[in-house]
């Protein structure tokens, strides 16, 4: 090797150093300023945060840890536990309380302060405990409930019930998910086409591990291979800079796909193809028996609230999809009733004498139909890249749902004029 040829090595490798070591600095950097979102954290963060019963399988935590989370548009904020186990502020002794379950849609994928909970206690002027756990479906909310209830040693005045779609599913293969050594881990899932609850195909601890430590599915080996792989996993979960990157190259990709062409192959499924809309004669839902055992756990609620003497709404969360039903890919826009579940509910709800507020045609009024290969996360009722809420969608449900308890003479405390200025605003 030329000593001109050496030279250029070395000044090359110089350079590359003052890059590296420049990219870090700035990498450190854009953390303490308005970029530090680009970061990931680890999925399974939530350590601690629920905890194992041996009844439901996990429930949340009592006074958990402050823990870090993202909503589905990049913004992070502050989750915890109370003294009850909730994610709300702490409860006193003997307070008033309207009692709020439900799934993730309550327990919220937005801020504390933006979650539709929240700000459904701010329309009413009255404390509401907001209980509603990821996962849960309506067995699991009715368990829940009375476990709050006796934890508070006093009757609420109200039961909401956030209901979602899932909630038949979730019903059917209960228990779904327990924690082992503080990681939340899921152990059922159902075989929608033949019906069959299977375990879940990874339920070990190890895994949990691999993906915290790896981003892998799998063992890795090798003790460079571990070095690598843990490196490229550190990066990408903190890295401001490559993650800027990766929001670049995906904005990129929409562009593209943007231009004029098969709108429908960017369009997605309903969530999971969920149970509730199959036909109700279809197959093992019909020899399971799946909608009376449940309408058996709705009925336990309103036996509940009788006993404590509290009224009773339970809240139809509708999906994205019924929303926007131009996201249901072509293929199936003739073939799915996206309004079944809802009928069916509405007439067992009427039949029972249960009260109930079905979202769906106030969000469809709402909701901008126009067709497009994506939703926007601020001006649309749900996420761009999940099935939940913005939080334009959770401060609408607060809004109609405060005002189906005023009109109804449910609550009284309310501020009608706040409501109504809501409703303009939209």
């Amino acid at each position: 090797m030329t000593v001109i040829m050496r030279n250029t090595l070395k000044l090359s490798v110089l350079i590359l150093m003052q890059v590296i070591v420049l990219l870090i600095v700035a990498d450190i950097g854009l953390h303490y300023t308005s970029y530090n979102h680009f970061g990931r954290s680890f999925d399974n963060d939530r350590r601690f945060f629920y905890t194992y019963d041996s009844a439901l399988g996990y429930d949340m935590a009592i006074s958990a840890p402050l823990l870090e989370r993202e909503t589905p548009s990049g913004v992070k904020y502050k989750a915890w536990t109370n003294n009850i186990g909730c994610y709300d502020h702490e409860y006193a002794a003997n307070q008033d309380y309207i009692l709020l379950v439900g799934d993730s849609f309550t327990e919220s994928t937005a801020p504390f302060d933006k979650k539709w909970g929240t700000l459904l206690e701010k329309l009413l002027k009255h404390r509401v405990l907001k209980c509603g756990i990821v996962g849960y479906g309506t067995k699991a909310e009715l368990m829940k409930a009375n476990k709050t209830i006796d934890r508070t040693g006093k009757s609420p005045k109200l039961i909401i019930v956030g209901y979602y779609m899932n909630d038949l599913e979730n019903d059917y293969i209960f228990p779904s998910a327990t924690v082992i050594d503080g990681y939340f881990m899921s152990t059922k899932m159902l075989n929608r086409t033949t019906g069959a609850i299977e375990g879940y195909p990874v339920q070990s601890i190890d895994y949990i591990k691999w993906q915290r430590d790896y981003c892998s599915d799998e063992p890795v080996t090798g003790h460079y291979n571990k070095i690598i792989k843990r490196t490229g996993c550190y990066l990408s979960r903190n890295s401001i800079i490559l993650n800027m990157m990766k929001k670049a190259k995906e904005r990129i990709s929409e562009m593209v796909q943007n231009m004029p062409g098969d709108n429908d192959r960017h369009t997605i499924l309903p969530v999971q193809m969920d149970i509730s809309f199959f036909p109700s004669d279809h197959g093992w839902i019909l020899e399971n028996k799946l909608w009376n055992n449940h309408f058996a756990n709705i009925k336990e609620f309103q036996k509940l609230a009788m006993h404590h003497n509290a009224k009773l709404l339970f809240v139809l969360i509708p999906t994205r999809e019924q929303v926007y039903p131009y996201l249901l890919s072509k293929q199936y826009r003739n073939s799915i009733n996206l309004f079944q579940p809802n009928e069916i509910l509405a007439e067992f709800f009427r039949r029972e004498s249960i009260g109930y507020l079905d979202l769906l045609p106030l969000f469809s009024e709402f909701a901008d139909k126009t067709e497009r290969n994506h939703l926007d996360n601020e001006k649309d009722l749900y996420w761009r890249n999940d099935s939940h809420w913005s939080n334009k969608g959770d401060r609408l449900a607060s809004v109609f749902v405060a005002k189906k308890l005023i009109e109804s003479g449910i609550i009284t405390s309310g501020d009608s004029k706040r409501i109504l200025a809501e409703l303009n605003n939209f």
